[in-house]
């Protein structure tokens, strides 16, 4: 039907799940995503994607805790974070809020602004790590 094959069809196709507010966008409330997140806009609120990563772009300014896999922050973050996987926090980047996430798996570049605690969660426990301890 429409000029495509039959057993074009019936391949299985994987798909991407991808949400992003572009930089002249504005949102207010609780995000909540699956796959990836990208924020290059202003978001305030909450950003939920425990199975996916975050991704906030540098002219990007979010006013909320975000909880996701992995996130990626080139932008202004306030407000927590918290990763099962890895955070990264890029130069020219600022994040004002906590971070948790798992041993090792937090990295702050040269140049970038966080004022916050980082606590390390293993499995149920957390604990409180020093930037001079790591």
């Amino acid at each position: 039907m429409f000029g495509r094959k039959k057993e074009e069809l019936a391949i299985p196709r994987e798909d991407k799940k991808e949400t992003v507010l572009a930089g002249n966008d504005t949102f207010e409330g609780i995000l909540k995503a699956e796959g990836t997140v990208k924020i290059y806009g202003t978001l305030t609120g909450q950003v939920e994607a425990p199975v996916g990563t975050v991704m906030v772009g540098k002219e990007a300014r979010v006013e909320a805790n975000i909880n996701a896999q992995d996130a990626g922050i080139m932008g202004i973050v306030m407000g927590n974070i918290t990763a099962s996987g890895r955070v990264e926090i890029f130069t020219g980047a600022e994040v004002h809020g906590d971070i948790v996430a798992p041993p090792s798996a937090v990295r702050i570049d040269l140049g970038a602004t966080f004022d916050g605690r980082i606590l390390v969660k293993s499995g149920e426990m957390e604990s409180e790590v020093s930037l001079f301890e790591m």
